[in-house]
């Protein structure tokens, strides 16, 4: 068992994992810092809550570290590389201590003031001379959230087992190869049923107004969204 965890494919699961628990922090400190708009949660809403929050959690994770699956799972050698290894971890830390962390927590004060989550239209329209002293000025009156992110990031560091050394079930030669390929290839269909939202034929790419399907509470919607779903998925209209 512990052989089957410390493959590249075992290892990729632990740290995928280790990103569902860090967005899910994020968003208690989401629900803390703005519990008077957003209300207080029962536990039969929690039970509802949960899966949408976990269907945008996978959108998230996947648009955020999508190359990161692509290059963790590559049937090559190469990934055995000291050098390889080293630039996962600093994509894995940097990516996702960004765009999972810093944009979720970000939401806690954007939250408090427009009522809604931070979207590719803001970065859009915060190209001004002003918008680096208003980061500045938020984080100096928010302070409290800057030790949170860096002990979210510090848990994806250290949760990310950079020690163990990873070694594949399968031996060299084909086996090896087409082995890795068909786990590239089941990985990748994952990842695009977690971007879809699903895997019936009816499903389509989720956008941020499904979230009101888990809820006919719009403010609690806000709740289940998460970053970086919301900016890459609005991407595409910013500033139109």
């Amino acid at each position: 068992m512990k052989r089957l965890l410390h493959t590249p494919t075992g290892m990729l699961v632990r740290r995928i994992a280790l990103l569902y628990v860090v967005a899910m922090l994020c968003r208690i400190v989401f629900w803390i810092c703005n519990a008077a708009q957003l209300g207080p949660i029962s536990w039969a809403e929690a039970r509802t809550l949960l899966p949408g929050a976990l269907k945008f959690d996978t959108a998230s994770i996947v648009y955020a570290d999508g190359l990161f699956i692509l290059l963790s799972l590559l049937p090559l050698h190469l990934r055995e590389r000291r050098w390889y290894r080293r630039m996962l971890f600093g994509y894995y830390v940097a990516v996702n201590g960004l765009l999972l962390v810093a944009a979720n927590l970000a939401d806690c004060v954007y939250f408090r003031y427009v009522q809604k989550r931070f979207t590719a239209d803001e970065i859009f329209f915060a190209n001004n001379d002003n918008s680096l002293l208003l980061v500045l000025k938020f984080a100096a009156e928010n302070w409290y959230l800057l030790p949170v992110a860096a002990a979210a990031v510090a848990l994806l560091a250290a949760g990310y087992g950079r020690r163990i050394r990873e070694r594949s079930l399968l031996n060299d030669g084909w086996s090896y190869y087409a082995g890795g390929t068909l786990v590239l290839l089941a990985a990748a269909g994952l990842c695009v049923a977690g971007v879809r939202g699903g895997v019936t034929r009816m499903t389509r790419p989720i956008t941020l107004s499904n979230a009101t399907l888990y809820t006919p509470d719009p403010g609690k919607a806000n709740l289940i969204l998460s970053n970086p779903f919301c900016i890459l998925r609005t991407a595409g209209s910013a500033g139109r």
